[in-house]
């Protein structure tokens, strides 16, 4: 990991000082925060779970090049970070499954994906075109006649895209009774069809009403 990093943002070079680190462009803590992250097995195993199936955990780990036995070792720590957030890790059926309320479960992945999706401008869901899903925000943002700032309509994009793979991947979230009167108030006094319309025919794909809602 640390070889990649010095690789993409930095260089190596000798000195009248010695050796030193110096650095090729500028990068912030969050977007280092962001590179260690992904090189967690946490981080791997949970972004499998969602865009791949895992047979196994012996399976994941070839896969990964990783010993079953340092992965296992792992895996105390992900059952632990599960329960902290009312998830529990499923093992036993064909494949491995995060466990638990849907709602939690994406929350979940949102926690992880909102400080990765996006680095080096390579988005993360590439099977959802993200310009497609800002665009949405800001039809919906226009018809509420509010405005979503960089980081809110990158959120949006970002918790969109989980809910999509999920559905995609057949796992529906129900809404509960209270966003369901939320949503019917809603309607009554904004027209949110036309936005949710011109989505569906960018990416291919008739989203139902309690997803929009998710």
């Amino acid at each position: 990991m640390a070889d990649n990093l010095i690789d993409r943002y930095g260089s190596i070079e000798k000195s009248s000082d010695g050796i030193i680190l110096k650095e090729k462009k500028s990068i912030n803590d969050a977007f280092i925060k962001a590179i260690i992250l992904k090189e967690t097995v946490l981080y791997q195993f949970v972004y499998s779970i969602l865009f791949e199936k895992i047979v196994s955990i012996e399976s994941w780990a070839f896969d990964h090049f990783m010993s079953t036995s340092y992965v296992y070792s792992k895996m105390k720590s992900i059952r632990s970070f599960l329960k902290e957030n009312k998830l529990k890790l499923v093992t036993g059926g064909d494949f491995v499954s995060i466990e638990g309320s849907e709602h939690q479960i994406r929350f979940l992945f949102f926690q992880l994906f909102k400080h990765t999706s996006l680095i080096d401008e390579e988005w993360l869901f590439s099977k959802y075109n993200v310009k497609a899903i800002a665009q949405l925000s800001q039809d919906l943002a226009k018809e509420l006649g509010i405005y979503f700032s960089p980081v809110c309509e990158y959120q949006f994009c970002v918790a969109v895209a989980i809910n999509l793979q999920r559905s995609c991947n057949d796992y529906h979230g129900e809404p509960s009774e209270r966003q369901w009167e939320s949503w019917k108030y809603y309607q009554t006094k904004f027209n949110f069809n036309n936005a949710f319309s011109n989505f569906e025919r960018k990416i291919g794909k008739k989203i139902e009403e309690a997803e929009r809602i998710n």
